[in-house]
């Protein structure tokens, strides 16, 4: 039996609806994307009256996504001769790579073709700004984005507040190590698009200056969401006494402490995580008395042993569909549901 070669329905696409192969490949490949989102979720996909897909083909659409060529997009401060050393490197069977100089130009970019892959070099002026748009950008933080550092400076330093890439690597380094941390990342990105809408891991340092910018970027974020005004609103008031709790009584504004935070939004909810460093408390007390209403009581112990705190967990719980600590006490998950 033959097999039709992703290739091949491109071609067939493109002569029977008259219009070039870019635009075909990218309809044939976003629709095999969604189907293969609805097999996953158990959903039968009907192409025809007399075509049904059952959850149990989800192999052969995986198959088909794999035959995809998968778009990568090079930023750099301008092109050189590693340029197209790397793009040689990058490209293969299954990888197109395009090149932009500057960040304003990448952006672009990113706009209007939606790559599979961002990298961006270390010549790259603005570096963060780029990342930052991307992973903010609910129709783009899907982007796997790798980040090169110029050597000496360490990816894991955190100055202000960080819009984090997903992967990165610090000169020099060899090529190799690049192409392998691609592949990685393009599984990986395969994957979570099945489930995420949108994903951006940020971290900051504990002053209230970057307290505030975190509340400003949630909000934002949270803007993006088909959702209620008031569970917006909901939301937002939860995470902004979650990060005054991290970097209170967490952190003790110390700032050289960070607190670490996850935004996730799939079809159902929205979850943010916080993460700080201190040593936690006692959530239990704190969260059972908050769902039974006696969180003044728990905040008067509280305040007599010479301790701050226990109100905020009951306001969180009355704007939340879910709340929960990890055992520590330090991090604290917040759920709310979309519909």
């Amino acid at each position: 039996m033959k097999t039709v070669s992703f290739e091949q329905l491109v071609g067939e696409v493109m002569q029977a609806v008259g219009t070039q192969p870019s635009p075909a490949r990218s309809v044939l490949e976003a629709a095999i994307e969604q189907m293969r989102g609805h097999l996953a979720a158990g959903e039968p996909v009907e192409l025809a009256p007399d075509i049904m897909l059952q959850p149990s083909a989800g192999v052969a659409v995986a198959e088909a996504v794999e035959g995809k060529v998968y778009r990568i997009l090079l930023v750099v401060g301008a092109v050189d001769f590693f340029t197209n050393t790397m793009v040689q490197r990058l490209t293969g069977p299954k990888t197109n790579v395009a090149v932009a100089e500057g960040a304003d130009a990448a952006w672009k970019k990113v706009e209007s073709e939606t790559p599979d892959l961002v990298i961006v070099d270390s010549t790259v002026d603005n570096p963060r700004e780029l990342v930052s748009r991307i992973k903010e950008t609910k129709g783009t933080s899907l982007i796997a984005v790798v980040r090169i550092y110029p050597e000496g400076v360490d990816p894991n330093a955190v100055d202000g507040l960080r819009v984090c890439e997903d992967e990165s690597l610090a000169e020099p380094f060899e090529l190799d190590e690049l192409v392998g941390l691609v592949e990685d990342e393009l599984t990986r990105k395969e994957d979570e698009e099945a489930f995420f809408d949108h994903e951006i891991h940020f971290q900051l340092r504990t002053t209230e200056q970057y307290v505030e910018q975190a509340n400003d970027l949630i909000a934002r974020l949270v803007d993006q969401v088909q959702m209620a005004d008031e569970n917006k609103a909901a939301i937002s008031v939860a995470f902004r006494e979650a990060i005054d709790n991290a970097a209170r009584h967490g952190n003790k504004n110390q700032e050289n402490r960070i607190v670490d935070i996850i935004y996730l939004l799939d079809k159902e909810k929205a979850t943010i995580t916080v993460e700080d460093e201190g040593d936690g408390f006692d959530t239990e007390m704190f969260v059972t008395r908050g769902r039974e209403g006696n969180a003044v009581a728990a905040a008067r112990e509280r305040n007599q042993a010479g301790r701050v705190g226990g109100l905020g967990i009951m306001l969180m719980l009355k704007c939340l569909d879910d709340l929960e600590y990890n055992a520590v006490g330090n991090l604290v998950k917040l759920t709310k549901f979309v519909a």
